[in-house]
């Protein structure tokens, strides 16, 4: 597992339309690891937010 740090999340604007009967929310989010480089990935809303995770606090990745 390596560690990051939640750098920059962004929340998907579905407009009017919405997500389609059982999609799931996902978010693009900036992670920075322990030397500077930083990744974009996908995180579903649900689990941000069920882990309380916020810009700022540590992510732990495989």
């Amino acid at each position: 597992m390596k560690k990051y740090t939640i750098i920059k999340i962004y929340e998907p604007d579905f407009g009017c339309e919405g997500l389609s009967d059982g999609q799931q929310r996902m978010d693009d989010v900036v992670l920075k690891d322990m030397e500077g480089n930083e990744v974009i990935v996908q995180i579903s809303d649900a689990e941000l937010y069920a882990k309380n995770l916020n810009e700022g606090d540590e992510y732990w990745m495989e």
